[in-house]
């Protein structure tokens, strides 16, 4: 009886048992209101990735925060997280996004303290750029702005004691560590390159009036500033050492670097060498401390010979050459790449262009110039053409595939939160040997684990199945198709309430275009192939759509062609790939044809679903049968007129009050597509949503809508539309009847039935129905319950097992 309850609930959403039926006796309770949709997008695809990253950061865990000035949303660049070793990247907020009317550049961040981090970024108001402090968690959460800052400044940095300090052509800022207040010092010299030593003041350089170019200390609060060293040449890097003395770098004009170094009071001058640059400009992308007893530069030449060099520079004094860097590196233009000395003895850095994708990328390479290795690409676009229905995770975030975009444009895993819109590339596909173009979606496994499919790519190149963390590590290849297994996966895996997945290819097999049922145990199975379509199609081939696993166990699914008239199949099979059978071959001409939606099940076990052609306009159709293959019947045709949808790719879902909600690719005025609402007798069907080709609307939905956590929220995924026109993720809010309205059921000692209705269903008629095939056999039991609702007394009939009710509002 429990299982009994829970295809009840599938039903109508509301089911409340106080006693068991009789054995053979199904009753189905739901409410039928009218429902308008909204629509809003939370995600366009299409856009870029982000790149152009700048210097990045490290945290005690290992990974590395830094901020891109391209990708987001509306492409203002983003704050991103790189972990795995440098291997996986994910964007944590997206700047242009946080306020509807203001977008924001990124600049380098300024710190990371406790899970804080601390950036500066430029603001675009109507009077002119403005530069600004802000703090937000390590997870991207928290944005807040802390204080306006000087319009030139040369350094900005976080002293011990929590403050900010910055510097201009005016003077010295102060802004206190809540980022509330400041307090400016005027200084008749314009700082830059400065920071708190260890002995408590600033120290930096300084352009001074009368003097030149000067090394200089000072107090924290800004008085008593001295010139320590002066110097003819720039000095364009200086950082202070772990054994407190200073170390700096000169440009030489074109003969190259000199490096120095001197006490904290700028006495002890010490010559440590130079870098030749061979009558060149030289420039200097970093310059850290490798706490090894040497400094470690980048070093940069051009235009005549460009090219970037690893110096490192001995405190004792001596300048080697590390390694002359791959022609990855971009040859003029943009900021200097930049380096870390990390303590796991590695260098990083990255680089703000170049790369296999011109977005720039992430690199390490040993401190003795060995193990040079890319490690991660910035660029490219943020994928587009989602084929498949979306997965709402466990926790709580949204998982699917885009077709296209990423490394080589060969698609990607993705993850999308729902609250706000974050987007986090998991996985691209960016070689053939792990596969390309995933047009199947993921699902998520009992193990928790993510598990897809790519249509192409492989060591046959006829796809792949894989297996990956829902945090996009743990990426592992399961499975290439070749000819003998099927080819081209392109539907979504079903999970089968055993844990075992289950899939199709809807080529390969017998022939090159007939395709295969397989299956897949993550528990240790393995692969297993269950079915190859015959030559000759009789028992259909191409089957498009997912799997669906009925309440006795069996599989059920359709193909888009073959069969008698070659319009398609609906079929069955064990899980063992035994006991094949065709229900119904599809004939087009006012029946269904070209199914590609994912069958449902409802509370009686019919089966019901969508076919993208056919119908009595060739449109497309809705039609029900139960799974012995009787009781064939289709509900709903889609028409050409009246802005009505067409073309419905995806199957349908429970709106959650009995009705079922599903989309359409095409029609709806636009021809972009519709979201239509329902009952699964084909009853009261309306569009819900008309996408439009205006705006950043979404556009062209291929797969059907996902059940959020909420009652009467829906996700979805388009193919087109969205800001850059590559697809959006869109979200679906059901006006439903407040609740949840929970109809009680209750078997009485002397065999009738009580209906609980609550007092929200006053008003409304009740109906019934004894069987779903039969759209007009609705009987009306109570023309309108009383006010208050109350228990509504019914007469069971014995000749009558299954039993549906329902509440219509007049």
């Amino acid at each position: 009886m429990q299982s009994m309850c829970h295809s009840v609930r599938f039903l109508a959403g509301v089911c409340s048992f106080a006693k068991s039926l009789p054995a053979g006796l199904l009753v189905s309770a739901a409410m039928s209101v009218a429902a308008s949709g909204e629509v809003g997008s939370l995600y366009s695809f299409g856009l870029p990735l982000a790149a152009q990253p700048g210097p990045f950061l490290q945290a005690p865990d290992g990974s590395f925060y830094g901020t891109a000035g391209v990708g987001g949303k509306r492409g203002f660049g983003a704050l991103i997280r790189v972990e795995g070793q440098g291997t996986e990247s994910r964007t944590l907020l997206e700047f242009g996004s946080i306020f509807t009317n203001v977008s924001f550049l990124p600049g380098p961040l300024v710190a990371l303290v406790d899970g804080v981090i601390y950036g500066e970024a430029t603001d675009f108001p109507e009077s002119g750029l403005t530069n600004f402090l802000y703090r937000v968690g390590i997870d991207g959460s928290g944005f807040t702005r802390l204080h306006g800052l000087p319009p030139v400044h040369g350094s900005l940095f976080r002293g011990s004691e929590g403050a900010f300090y910055v510097g201009s052509l005016s003077g010295l800022t102060r802004i206190d560590p809540d980022g509330g207040s400041s307090t400016t010092v005027g200084l008749d010299a314009q700082l830059s390159r400065f920071f708190e030593g260890s002995d408590g003041k600033l120290h930096g350089v300084a352009v001074v009036p009368g003097v030149g170019v000067s090394l200089f200390e000072m107090r924290t609060d800004g008085t008593h500033f001295v010139p320590t060293l002066t110097s003819l040449n720039p000095i364009v890097a200086l950082i202070e050492g772990g054994d407190h003395r200073l170390y700096g770098v000169r440009q030489e004009h074109f003969f190259g670097l000199s490096f120095f170094s001197t006490d904290l009071a700028g006495g002890d001058l010490r010559e440590l060498g130079m870098a030749s640059s061979g009558g060149q400009d030289a420039a200097i992308g970093s310059f850290q401390e490798g706490g090894d007893g040497s400094l470690y530069a980048l070093f940069s030449t051009g235009p005549l010979s460009p090219a970037f060099t690893i110096l490192a520079i001995a405190k004792s004094g001596g300048v080697t050459p590390v390694l002359t860097l791959p022609p990855l590196f971009p040859t003029n233009g943009g900021p200097l790449p930049t380096l870390l000395a990390c303590s796991d003895g590695l260098l990083y850095g990255s680089s703000s262009l170049g790369g296999r994708l011109g977005g720039g990328f992430f690199f390490s390479v040993g401190r003795d110039g060995t193990g040079f290795r890319e490690l991660l690409d910035f660029g490219g676009l943020s994928g587009s053409f989602v084929q498949s229905a979306l997965v709402l995770g466990t926790d709580g975030l949204l998982y699917g595939t885009s077709r296209q975009g990423g490394v080589g444009d060969r698609g990607m895993v993705f993850s999308l939160r729902p609250g706000d819109g974050a987007f986090t590339v998991l996985k691209q596909f960016g070689g053939s040997a792990e596969g390309s173009s995933p047009r199947g979606g993921v699902v998520e496994g009992i193990d928790g684990v993510l598990y897809g499919t790519t249509a192409t790519g492989g060591s046959a190149d006829g796809g792949t199945l894989f297996r990956l963390n829902k945090d996009g590590s743990g990426f592992a290849l399961l499975k290439s198709f070749t000819s003998s297994t099927g080819t081209n996966p392109v539907t979504q895996l079903l999970r089968a309430r055993d844990g075992a997945l289950y899939g199709t290819c809807i080529s390969g097999g017998t022939t090159a275009t007939n395709g295969s049922i397989w299956k897949y145990d993550p528990s240790g199975g393995g692969f297993s192939l269950l079915k190859l379509f015959p030559a000759g199609g009789g028992d259909g081939r191409r089957p498009f759509a997912p799997l669906t696993e009925g309440a006795d166990g069996n599989l059920y699914g359709v193909t888009e062609q073959g069969g008698a008239a070659n319009k398609g199949v609906i079929f069955t099979i064990n899980p063992f790939g035994e006991g094949f059978k065709v229900l119904r071959s599809l004939t087009g001409f006012g029946d269904a044809a070209t199914p590609d939606g994912q069958l449902l099940q409802l509370a009686d076990g019919v089966l019901i679903g969508t076919s993208s052609a056919g119908g009595t306009a060739g449109l497309g159709s809705i039609f029900v049968i139960r799974t012995n293959g009787s009781g064939y019947q289709v509900v709903h045709s889609f028409l050409s007129s009246g802005g009505d949808g067409r073309t419905p790719l995806g199957g349908l879902v429970p709106a959650g009050d009995g009705s079922l909600l599903g989309t359409t690719r095409f029609g709806g005025g636009e021809a972009v597509g519709t979201v239509f609402r329902i009952q699964p007798d084909g009853s009261g069907y309306g569009i819900v949503a008309r996408f439009s080709k205006s705006g950043a609307s979404p556009q062209e939905p291929w797969a059907g809508l996902v059940s959020g956590n909420s009652p009467g929220l829906f996700y979805g995924a388009s193919t087109l539309g969205g800001e850059a026109s590559g697809g959006a993720v869109f979200q679906l809010s059901l006006d439903l009847p407040a609740g949840p309205l929970r109809l009680g059921i209750e078997l009485l000692t002397d065999g009738t039935l009580r209906l609980q209705v609550p007092p929200a269903g006053s008003g409304y008629r009740l109906e019934r129905l004894v069987d779903l095939l039969n759209p007009a056999g609705w009987e009306t039991v109570l023309a309108s319950v009383p006010s208050g609702g109350g228990p509504i007394p019914i007469t069971l009939d014995a000749s009558t097992p299954t039993l549906f009710f329902r509440l219509v509002k007049p």
